[in-house]
């Protein structure tokens, strides 16, 4: 699946102007970048990309909550009606920004109140810089990327200024990338400016809890032309941190590539939205709701039409909590071509899929390291624990006859919940839930058409206690741990011809493993190790051995490094 990125993506880690890239790695370097651009003006024509992605601050400065930046808030004043017309031309190619109009002037909202981060500010002044220098040299940026790396929850205020600059460059974005901080949203500057030209948004808005999300909608409603679009939003549900002013009212006729993560607050909302993308190809569902308080007509609501998404290729589902039913998805009056499927460990929609997905060419069971190792056996200590002292006792009596009292005059009502909670423990008792080893066994032998499974084994976004008592990640994926997956499948499976591993903390396999590997199901032609190196073995058999052996991948399939993560991980062409 080809990106929409126009530019090739920045190599070295150093900031830096190299042809008609701009990358910053810490903020600090803004003022060196700028002095050296606004040196030289045959560079600012030149520019299309800015990337500014942020260091990884080290633990001190993560943690620190006694030092907030110092702030200050401001009201700006109303500003002129903005003159629309210059932007909304369908010339794509044209590099006349809407800046040069009058549209630029002021893309602020009458009203706003925006706090003032003074070090922010500071920092953002040669980005401002640099920003106005490229547009005002009649060029303008293709590409611009903020970029926190992964580090949640970190602190800051871009002023108006900066959020000015860059909606200047709106009619010549292509590819559009933002991550806010900690309650910034709500702070920042809506543009009104439309994006006509835009064909890839994403938006990083997890830490809006409670926030106005004007700028988002904002963005939402006015790029119409998107193909790709990533959005992250606040996944808590209550109701004061929902991000606020969202709307779903959004048609992308050309959008082929949908990422959505957060809690699904409008289910009718968000299903509408859906059923409208009808050439949505790729699409990561990570909205959530909480199942157990979903009334039957939010559910009827979150099912999904059979005429919506008919062009749905891969699909990937939240990893926990509630998912639409595989039924939904998989139904064959839909006639939906789902070739790939990444999914959570969960029994419920594995065993769904047992009998749905029998169409599926790549599944992958997106786990955590200890899902798939042996659980320790828990000692019995019943036994040696100590009677419920006097107090206790008395406690638990008085307790007891409050809950008689409040039940006293609703008995049929209390008799038919304990009758509904017997029934469902008996049925629990009745089909007992497989292990994950026994899962895979089930679905292989129930997904004849795989050629590919795919078994998550991360360990670093996961806590537990540990043999030394302390608390910590678990050790990571590891050859064991191989070798217990190798040993789930089946020996004969007519078409599984890859399995891949993955856990970006891993170390590589032993050379030791490589030469004399285990047992593998006689048609596994391809092993990938997705550690922290990637690697792809070809596995030969010679003498009644297996040996993997490095080979590249560009042989199998040629990957888009630039393309959806999850998509572009598989190993084999579809």
């Amino acid at each position: 699946m080809a990106s929409s990125s126009t530019l090739p993506p920045i190599q070295n880690k150093s900031s830096s102007i190299h042809g008609s890239a701009i990358s910053i790695f810490d903020l600090k370097d803004g003022a060196k970048i700028a002095k050296e651009l606004l040196s030289d003006p045959s560079l600012p024509p030149e520019i299309k990309r800015l990337e500014i992605l942020l260091p990884v601050p080290d633990e001190e400065e993560e943690n620190d909550e006694d030092e907030p930046a110092a702030t200050t808030t401001i009201t700006t004043q109303a500003q002129p009606e903005p003159d629309t017309q210059s932007i909304k031309s369908d010339d794509n190619t044209s590099v006349k920004s809407s800046g040069s109009a009058k549209s630029a002037e002021g893309p602020i909202t009458t009203g706003v109140f925006a706090t003032v981060d003074e070090e922010m500010t500071e920092y953002c002044c040669p980005i401002i810089q640099i920003l106005n220098a490229v547009e005002q040299s009649r060029g303008g940026l293709q590409e611009f990327v903020w970029d926190m790396q992964g580090v949640w929850g970190l602190k800051g205020v871009r002023p108006p200024e900066f959020w000015k600059a860059l909606w200047k460059h709106a009619r010549t974005l292509r590819v559009l990338s933002l991550e806010w901080y900690t309650h910034e949203v709500s702070k920042t500057l809506a543009p009104q400016v439309v994006f006509p030209g835009l064909k890839e948004l994403s938006l990083d808005a997890s830490t809006a809890h409670g926030d106005k999300g004007d700028v988002v909608e904002w963005l939402l409603s006015n790029s119409a032309n998107l193909e790709t679009l990533k959005f992250t939003y606040p996944g808590c549900d209550l109701d004061t941190c929902q991000i606020k002013g969202l709307t779903w009212n959004y048609t992308f006729p050309n959008l082929r590539v949908l990422e959505l993560e957060g809690y699904d607050f409008d289910a009718g909302g968000s299903t509408q939205f859906l059923s409208r993308c009808a050439n949505i190809e790729f699409l990561k569902d990570g909205l959530d709701w909480d199942q157990y308080e979903c009334s039957e007509d939010e559910k009827t609501k979150r099912a999904l039409s059979i005429t919506a998404l008919p062009k749905l290729r891969a699909l990937c589902l939240g990893r926990w909590g509630a998912v639409r039913k595989l039924e939904n998805w998989f139904s064959i009056e839909a006639k939906r071509e789902i070739r790939h499927l990444r999914i959570g460990t969960q029994w419920p929609q594995l065993k769904e899929l047992g009998v749905l997905g029998g169409r599926l060419k790549c599944l992958e069971i997106d786990g955590s390291v200890t899902d798939w190792r042996p659980k320790p056996e828990r000692e019995d200590t019943s036994s040696d624990s100590e009677p419920e002292s006097e107090s206790d006792e008395e406690e638990t009596k008085s307790e007891e006859s409050d809950e008689g009292k409040k039940g006293a005059g609703d008995e049929d009502e209390v008799k038919e919940a304990e009758d509904e909670y017997k029934d469902a423990e008996s049925e629990k008792a009745k089909e007992p839930i497989p292990t994950p080893s026994e899962r895979i066994q089930i679905l292989l032998s129930q997904l004849p058409n795989l050629k590919e499974l795919g078994v998550g084994m991360g360990s670093g976004n996961i806590s537990m206690s540990l043999p030394n008592g302390k608390w910590g990640s678990p050790p990571p994926m590891n050859a064991e741990d191989l070798a217990s997956i190798l040993s789930y499948l089946p020996v004969t499976h007519p078409s599984l011809r890859a399995l891949r591993v993955w856990d970006d903390v891993a170390d590589p396999l032993p050379h030791s493993l490589l030469a004399d590997f285990p047992s593998v199901p006689e048609n596994l032609e391809y092993l990938c190790w997705d550690a922290k190196v990637r690697v792809l073995y070809r596995l030969e058999r010679y003498g009644g051995n297996v040996r993997a052996v490095e080979c590249d991948e560009s042989v199998v399939r040629v990957r888009d490094e630039d393309g959806l993560e999850w998509v572009e991980e598989r190993v084999l062409e579809y």
